[in-house]
């Protein structure tokens, strides 16, 4: 026979003892022991680590975009090249990034007589050139793309074509570096 206990003849007291000691005894079953503790924590840090990895992959995928303008109120462009504007195009170097797309806008406009030509130069080298128009106050321009695995110097000169002076206008240039990796 079992041990006695009061108000043992009430049925709701002893179902809801019952049920109590049936929880408890559930609660301590499911109670995590510290080997369980032990390779939780160990899973959880190998996840941390392979996300952090992941991360890590991501941003070195993901091209990072960085703007740089410059204007020149122009000119009279003679026979001998001249500096308009001068820009540095610099990379981004984290995450491994080693090189660049360099996209160059240019726009200009004709501001007398004579046929002027600007060119673009990115560290010191042509990368393409925009003939002026032939009406006066017509603008002109284009765009023009290089890559590149160094910071570089983007320089925009231009000069006459014919043997008098061409002027020139407001001149902007617009030089997007996509670093990638």
């Amino acid at each position: 026979m079992g041990r006695y206990q009061p108000g043992g003849l009430d049925g709701f007291l002893s179902c809801d003892r019952r049920d109590r000691r049936k929880e408890r005894e559930k609660n301590e079953a499911n109670r995590p022991t510290a080997t369980e503790i032990g390779q939780v924590t160990i899973k959880l840090a190998k996840l941390t680590k392979q996300l952090a990895l992941q991360q890590e992959q991501i941003r070195r995928a993901t091209p990072t975009v960085t703007v740089v303008s410059g204007s020149s109120l122009g000119g009279q462009l003679g026979a001998d090249w001249m500096s308009l504007i001068s820009l540095s195009a610099a990379r981004d170097t984290s995450y491994q990034k080693g090189r660049a797309l360099v996209l160059i806008s240019v726009s200009a406009v004709k501001d007398g007589d004579g046929i002027p030509l600007l060119e673009c130069l990115v560290g010191g080298s042509r990368i393409t050139s925009f003939p002026g128009s032939t009406g006066i106050g017509d603008s002109f321009g284009g765009t023009g793309a290089t890559m590149i695995t160094s910071n570089q110097r983007v320089e925009l000169r231009g000069k006459s074509t014919v043997e008098s002076p061409s002027p020139v206008g407001d001149v902007h240039m617009s030089v997007t570096v996509v670093s990638i990796a």
